[in-house]
């Protein structure tokens, strides 16, 4: 059985939050508070409004994009592929370089 994450979410990029509150007082259901600082959402509490999202100025509130286990890997060996296939191209190029 394939395992994915069913329910839509949004999560804060700590990164990019600078703890301002502003999304804290744009939630109606209260889903946000602060931690440490930053910006936490509660998704017990949260019904996915983008009240939140639409008010950080700093666009540190985001949907969470849902992916099977199954694509992820598909997506990860896809990406080996092509580090694989510039790996191959920066060595061939650093032969020739070699032999001038």
């Amino acid at each position: 059985m394939e395992e994915s994450l069913s329910k839509k979410r949004l999560r804060v990029k700590w990164q990019l939050c600078l703890g301002c509150g502003l999304c804290t007082s744009a939630c109606p259901r209260g889903a946000i508070s602060l931690v440490w600082g930053k910006a936490w959402i509660d998704p017990q509490k949260c019904v996915v409004c983008r009240q939140c999202e639409k008010t950080c100025p700093f666009g540190a509130i985001q949907e969470e994009v849902p992916i099977s286990v199954r694509a992820f890997g598909e997506e990860v060996a896809e990406l080996q592929r092509q580090a694989d296939e510039l790996i191959r191209k920066l060595t061939k190029l650093a032969e020739k370089g070699g032999r001038s």
